[in-house]
């Protein structure tokens, strides 16, 4: 998937959720060098920061950083994400936008 550096992070998890053709209105959380953004609640006395920021710029030197998802759904499973280039945005390209994969959601 292709996203804009500016691309908030709660967007980004809309646009995962939407490439999968699954869509939760679950808590889920961003792990960012060791941070947490998610929904802003408490867990394991932890608190989320509001995901309402950009997610390229959030992982630091950006390419080769990880990135982990994680989505409370009764038992939780993670998605690792992982900035593979960093490059300029291109005039007439639409983001965000698919590259490759496969959908592997739980259904």
């Amino acid at each position: 998937m292709v996203v804009r550096e500016s691309m908030w992070m709660s967007r980004l998890h809309d646009a995962i959720q939407l490439a999968s053709g699954w869509f939760d209105y679950q808590i889920h959380r961003f792990t960012v060098n060791e941070a947490f953004y998610g929904n802003p609640v408490r867990r394991e006395n932890q608190t989320e920061i509001e995901d309402d920021r950009d997610f390229a710029r959030r992982s630091g030197d950006r390419a080769q950083r990880g990135v982990s998802l994680r989505v409370f759904f009764g038992d939780t499973w993670q998605v690792d994400i992982r900035v593979e280039k960093a490059e300029p945005a291109q005039t007439g390209v639409k983001y965000p936008h698919l590259t490759d994969g496969k959908v592997q959601w739980p259904a």
